[in-house]
């Protein structure tokens, strides 16, 4: 799969944002009736910086879950997620860039 991967910042912050191709894998394995585990794994390529630079590569690692509490309402799921990137950004100096999300939230499912 690929996608375009777009991160902001705000300007207190003072952070680049980032633009890059995100090309890997990804995996899903039902563990049980209303129960997902997944894993993700990608390069992050042509990334590209507001404030200048260059990245050669990237790398991104990710694990998701998701839990359908009631079964009586299928499409409704409790859904977390962790994703791991790293960039090897480079400026006048190596200038390597890591961050860590976690996201929680619901996924709606429609199956017709």
């Amino acid at each position: 799969f690929q996608e375009i991967y777009r991160s902001y910042a705000q300007k207190q912050a003072a952070a680049q944002a980032m633009r890059a191709w995100r090309l890997g894998v990804v995996a899903t394995f039902a563990l049980a009736d209303g129960a997902e585990l997944g894993a993700r794994a990608g390069w992050l390529v042509g990334a590209k910086f507001s404030g200048g630079g260059t990245a050669a590569t990237g790398l991104t690692v990710g694990l998701r879950t998701a839990v359908r509490p009631l079964r009586r309402f299928p499409g409704a799921w409790l859904v977390a997620d962790y994703e791991f990137q790293r960039v090897d950004r480079v400026t006048d100096l190596p200038v390597p860039i890591e961050a860590s999300m976690v996201r929680l939230g619901f996924e709606g499912r429609f199956i017709p």
